[in-house]
């Protein structure tokens, strides 16, 4: 498998939340040694149920993801994808941060070990 096929995994997973559906991006986590960390000081998730519980609260159509993620390959069974996952809100508002994630394979499928979203700097 080749990081264009994690990012595929992606791919599908924001489709799906975009359209009400949480459960594909919540799947593609890792079941274990897992790490979220997004853009508020208590957004530090290490558990694949946490995780689970912040996604589906997430999932409720007040935004839509949209995201340019590049991916690079780190070895046969792990690929970085770094870029932009903009969230945007249901009046048209944008709220860009930068992401990082983190994929390796687990029986055969691509899954997320790390996610970390940032907000781009002022300066």
């Amino acid at each position: 498998m080749s990081a264009n096929s994690a990012a595929a995994t992606l791919d599908g997973a924001f489709e799906a939340f975009n359209h009400g559906d949480p459960e594909p991006l919540i799947g593609a986590y890792a079941t274990q040694d897992v790490v979220l960390i997004g853009t508020e000081k208590d957004n530090w998730y290490e558990q694949t149920q946490a995780i689970a519980t912040a996604l589906r609260a997430d999932g409720g159509g007040e935004f839509r993801l949209d995201w340019n993620l590049r991916p690079v390959a780190l070895d046969p069974d792990a690929a970085l994808l770094v870029g932009t996952l903009n969230f945007v809100l249901s009046n048209g508002a944008i709220f860009p941060t930068r992401a990082t994630y983190v994929l390796r394979r687990e029986d055969s499928e691509w899954r997320i070990a790390h996610s970390h979203i940032s907000l781009p700097s002022e300066a």
